[in-house]
């Protein structure tokens, strides 16, 4: 019997797939080779391993835009920012949370119960998560005070920090910060310096170490070198 892995990476990586902007998606374009043999970049497609894509860092990094650019080339399901939809949800901001531990902690905590939903219901699909409950947990220990260990107690975070450490279905990259990208848009927890943004940065890789979850790092500041390494990873390459 032959093995589809090792021939599905040799056919990808023979060709590099581009976007130039305001071209259609890969999977709509039409050319003499996607005629012929559209039905092999279909098949392509549909066998995406069934892995969510968990991307993790400090605000401003590019998390939502790399994620956008992932679904684009892959055709895998996006998981928008989950912290956007419930803070609106609950009328909170950014001024609020800073000077309320408390409000801060139970905004983490819908966070997670929410990220966990979302999780759940797509756990088995190739899905993309711009956020995760890392998130909401490395924001509880900056802003939440000394109570933000009380949301380890709940089942939901246990339940996400199970799949993170599941290897064979979730892949986690961390983005590490670039000063180019560090901007105010009124909703992130804004830095007051480029060095405060690293040592918030620096946390996420604290706790995935403390729940034993393994991670790669995203160092490139280039969004097609981002691409070309959560890529490879998906395929094994």
């Amino acid at each position: 019997m032959i093995e589809m892995k090792p021939i599905l990476r040799e056919l990808i990586t023979a060709f590099k797939f581009t976007r130039e902007k305001g071209a259609k998606p890969f999977i709509e374009t039409k050319t003499k080779w996607d005629i012929a043999l559209q039905p092999i970049v279909r098949e392509l497609l549909t066998v995406l391993p069934r892995k969510g894509i968990v991307l993790v860092g400090a605000h401003s990094v590019g998390k939502s835009t790399l994620s956008r650019l992932i679904q684009s080339r892959i055709n895998a399901v996006l998981i928008d920012e989950t912290a956007r939809t419930v803070m609106k949800k609950l009328n909170m901001n950014v001024d609020l949370i800073k000077n309320d531990p408390e409000k801060s902690l139970n905004l983490q905590a819908s966070i997670i119960k929410f990220q966990c939903e979302r999780e759940e219901k797509f756990k088995h699909q190739c899905a993309i998560y711009d956020r995760s409950a890392l998130d909401a947990l490395a924001y509880a220990k900056s802003f939440g005070g000394k109570q933000w260990e009380s949301l380890l107690e709940m089942p939901e975070t246990n339940q996400c920090i199970e799949r993170y450490r599941q290897e064979d279905k979730y892949l986690v990259f961390i983005i590490e910060p670039h000063m180019e990208c560090l901007k105010d848009d009124g909703i992130r927890m804004m830095s007051n310096s480029y060095q405060e943004w690293k040592t918030f940065s620096d946390s996420f890789k604290s706790l995935m170490n403390d729940f034993k979850i393994n991670y790669r790092i995203i160092n490139d500041l280039d969004m097609e070198q981002r691409f070309s390494i959560v890529f490879q990873a998906l395929f094994g390459m």
